[in-house]
């Protein structure tokens, strides 16, 4: 659990650390990811 709470306060010292246009572009590649995840399944899901 230690380690949990250890890469979270490592994650969210990274984040402050960036630029507004830096975490705009980390959020849209997550978002970006997560559709193309969602897309993929979605295709899958559909040949079964």
């Amino acid at each position: 659990m230690k380690t949990k709470t250890n890469i979270l306060n490592t994650v969210s010292k990274s984040i402050s650390k960036l630029s507004d246009l830096e975490l705009v572009v980390l959020v849209f590649a997550m978002a970006m990811a997560f559709m193309y995840v969602g897309w993929e399944l979605g295709k899958a899901y559909a040949r079964m």
